[in-house]
């Protein structure tokens, strides 16, 4: 099993052994009873066959503080020709949440060669 880790890194640009192909965006900005927000899918697909769509929701008004609250939701649509991605899905309700959990998913595979 390949960890989402390794395929969250390289959507945001980190070292990471997955090789991303494309990434199609699509954002949308609207307001419900809670106030305004922001909208942002973005489909990824890898070389190894793997599809994941990233969606993230931030409201539109100014936040302060050093823990931004928004919805980012990671779903894996495609497992390509490896052995699987674990999890298939993955849910964070602020950014400090997201990267405090992909701190913790260390995979030496993803370190740059010297």
């Amino acid at each position: 099993m390949t960890p989402l880790a390794v395929y969250i890194r390289a959507i945001h640009g980190m070292p990471s052994r997955a090789t991303l192909l494309s990434r199609e965006c699509a954002e949308e900005t609207g307001c419900d009873d809670a106030g305004c927000f922001v909208s942002r899918r973005t489909l990824c697909r890898f070389a190894d066959g793997v599809t994941i769509q990233y969606d993230v929701e931030r409201d539109d008004a100014p936040q302060e503080g050093a823990c931004l609250s928004c919805l980012l939701l990671c779903r894996v649509l495609e497992t390509g020709e490896g052995d699987g991605v674990s999890p298939m899905r993955k849910r964070f309700e602020s950014d400090c949440q997201f990267r405090f959990w992909l701190a913790l998913q260390s995979d030496p595979a993803d370190k740059p060669s010297s």
